[in-house]
């Protein structure tokens, strides 16, 4: 992981301006802010996953992530931070939010092959190349006909 990342990863983590900044859970600049509301049990999205809904399921979770300014977590821009230990704990438990919306989203009979992956983009990656694969497929099927 660049340090390059680290750094941007709060616009204000390292501005002196802003040294009274304990946690940057608490700065909401930072991708790594947690809103009061930002529970577990939230639901994002008006659709459960299925399997057979991927581009809609994905579309809908893009945007209320990038609302909830969480994106940076399932589409690779922000790496599992390993360096440094305060930031370390900011990234996981933003990541481990992020992660319970996207299982509370899925059906149960998929969300169970899921639950063994630690990161927000492993699962957001293996669901893309499942159900996105399946459904070219199915598409390509379709036009052959």
């Amino acid at each position: 992981m660049s340090d390059h990342l680290e750094d941007n990863a709060s616009t204000t983590h390292n501005d002196p301006s802003n040294a009274s900044i304990q946690n940057l859970s608490d700065d909401s600049f930072s991708c790594y802010y947690l809103h009061p509301s930002d529970n577990l049990g939230a639901l994002l999205v008006s659709e459960i996953f299925t399997g057979e809904n991927y581009i809609a399921w994905s579309q809908s979770m893009s945007i209320a992530l990038t609302v909830k300014h969480k994106i940076a977590f399932v589409d690779g821009s922000l790496e599992p931070i390993t360096t440094d230990q305060s930031l370390r704990v900011a990234w996981l438990r933003s990541n481990n939010v992020v992660l319970s919306w996207l299982l509370n989203s899925i059906a149960k009979d998929i969300r169970n092959s899921l639950l063994y992956f630690t990161t927000t983009f492993d699962i957001w990656e293996e669901l893309r190349i499942r159900y996105l694969k399946v459904m070219d497929q199915g598409f390509s099927l379709w036009r052959n006909l």
